[in-house]
């Protein structure tokens, strides 16, 4: 027999690991079920979207031909594009290839749009490379596996859940409104993903003359004149060098913001 206190115990770790998580993985888990909602609710509808439209297998094939070879282009260059342009710029991306492809499913018929529709989604894996490496920089390596696992779960229960959603709209009010559906989670969540950054603690390691709260003024007013002014040249001579060097980056970064 399970006592109250045994089965009180898992569920005691369970919530223990939960808080040691960061908000910005809590974030990153509902961001991701979110979007798997909105992924299967258009998927599982292409195959009898396309036969409504009086395309057959073969057709189908072509399209989904399309999507595989879009996407081991954009994959490969994906994780280039994150670490030049910035993770958030290419997550963001991702989101909004989605987004535009649902849009362009709504509103073509023709086989164009349809190979349309299929680059599209090929160029949303973009969104891929940087949301694994926001996932590792969320996670310490103890608990990096676990909290992959949990992230997978919540993926895989919505995976479940939308399809069963998708044949049930379908089949009741027609094939547009789980569409729209779809479109409405897929841009639900790029808001939800708006606070998702770098971790803070990516900027613990800074120099005491970039921020650090390890330099406050009392000690920055004790050194000596001779010190206090090698410090600052050797700070401005940083802040120089990472102004040449990462202009193009600054630029983006507050473009973005």
């Amino acid at each position: 027999m399970v006592t109250r206190t045994g089965t009180s115990r898992p569920l005691h770790r369970i919530k223990a690991f939960w808080t040691t998580l960061e908000a910005g993985m809590h974030r990153l888990i509902a961001v991701g079920m979110i979007e798997a909602l909105a992924i299967s609710l258009f998927v599982s509808l292409l195959v009898p979207w396309y036969k409504s439209l009086g395309y057959d297998s073969t057709t189908q094939g072509w399209l989904r031909f399309v999507l595989q070879i879009t996407s081991a282009v954009v994959a490969a260059a994906g994780g280039i594009l994150a670490d030049r342009l910035g993770r958030k710029n290419m997550y963001t991306a991702g989101q909004l290839f989605r987004c535009a492809a649902i849009v362009v499913l709504l509103s073509t018929r023709s086989f164009t749009g349809l190979i349309i529709v299929s680059v599209i989604r090929g160029l949303s894996i973009i969104q891929s490379p940087p949301r694994t490496a926001f996932i590792a920089a969320y996670t310490v390596k103890e608990n990096r596996a676990t909290t992959l696992g949990i992230y997978q779960t919540t993926s895989l229960i919505a995976n479940m859940i939308a399809p069963l959603a998708a044949g049930f709209l379908a089949d009741r009010y027609g094939v547009k409104p789980p569409l729209f559906l779809a479109l409405a989670l897929a841009i639900a969540a790029i808001f939800m993903a708006v606070p998702l950054g770098q971790p803070d603690r990516d900027a613990k390691g800074e120099s005491v003359f970039f921020g650090s709260p390890d330099c406050s003024g009392a000690t920055a007013a004790s050194m000596s004149p001779s010190a206090s002014e090698t410090t600052q040249t050797i700070a401005v001579g940083h802040l120089l060098k990472k102004a040449r060097v990462f202009s193009s980056e600054s630029f983006i970064s507050a473009g973005r913001d």
